[in-house]
């Protein structure tokens, strides 16, 4: 007849009338005995209603059904509203401000493995209430046909108000099917976007975390090599003048006494090595401060466009 996915609630029924009394044979089964048990003890309760028409038991059933697609889709609901909190698009209008909220360090693989699960879910339950929608125009053409047969037979059409009254009961049931149908629809379009946004949140951390990690590495690379070239300039400032004066002194351009020579080699470096070192400062702080006013006057230039 109509099967629940969860739990498989699955309701089997045979029906077997005879055309001319309505004698009616209803085998029905199922793998909970509890629907067995409620859908018969409704039989017995409106026994009248079968006597007039057998088919009524049609209606008991997708009555019966759709009682448990309506606790399905409460529980589904509740569901996507919790799930709802965690991804952090739960409207304020709801009054749902006494729920504890989800921090921003939500494992969000898991909360997509638990959005795929009720989308799944939804989804196949939106499949059934769909085939539950298609049930109403089958029973009328089965309640049309049972009336072609009577009239064959001479059993005659039953009477108008005994097949009215089973159409509009048809009728109520299928206004259910279809309102519920429209509610797993809502549901499954709220996981969908939830889906959507949960990927758009993964997304954002992967691209954040490495992001960070990466550029605080090349801000340590860069202070390491801003050192090392520090350390080689200054080296390299300390010696340079010492040695273009051993190279002079080699070359024999200067001849100077064997007591005077190194003191004057000594004084020389030491005065060449103050002079560098003050001409590399100078040069240092002038570019700094050529730094400072250019940033001072992009700003100034922002501001005056603004």
């Amino acid at each position: 007849m109509l099967r629940v996915p969860r739990l498989n609630r699955l309701i089997n029924l045979i029906v077997r009338i005879e055309l001319i009394t309505f004698t009616t044979i209803v085998l029905l089964t199922s793998v909970n005995s509890t629907i067995v048990a409620s859908l018969r003890t409704r039989c017995i309760r409106q026994s009248s209603l079968l006597t007039r028409h057998p088919l009524h038991i049609l209606t008991f059933i997708l009555e019966h059904r759709m009682r448990e697609f309506e606790e399905d889709i409460e529980y589904l609901w509740h569901k996507v509203e919790t799930l709802d909190l965690k991804t952090g698009i739960e409207p304020g209008w709801r009054g749902v401000h006494g729920r504890e909220k989800v921090k921003h360090e939500e494992d969000f693989t898991q909360l997509l493995r638990e959005l795929h699960e009720v989308g799944t879910e939804i989804r196949l339950m939106h499949k059934v209430t769909q085939f539950g929608e298609s049930l109403g125009t089958s029973f009328r053409k089965l309640i049309k046909r049972i009336e072609e047969l009577r009239d064959e037979v001479g059993a005659g059409n039953s009477k108008k108000r005994v097949i009215a009254e089973l159409e509009d009961q048809l009728a109520y049931v299928e206004s259910r099917v279809k309102m519920t149908a429209e509610k797993f629809e809502a549901c499954k379009e709220r996981v969908q976007a939830q889906i959507n946004v949960t990927y758009s949140l993964i997304a954002q951390n992967s691209e954040k975390i490495p992001g960070s990690e990466q550029n605080i590495r090349i801000a340590r690379l860069t202070a390491q090599d801003s050192q090392t070239m520090k350390t080689i300039t200054v080296l390299t400032l300390t010696f340079l003048p010492s040695t273009m004066l051993a190279s002079l002194w080699d070359a024999g351009i200067f001849t100077l006494p064997q007591d005077k020579s190194w003191k004057v080699y000594v004084g020389t470096s030491c005065a060449l090595t103050v002079v560098v070192f003050a001409l590399w400062l100078l040069y240092s702080w002038t570019k700094r401060g050529d730094g400072t006013t250019g940033a001072v006057e992009q700003e100034k230039k922002q501001v005056q466009g603004v």
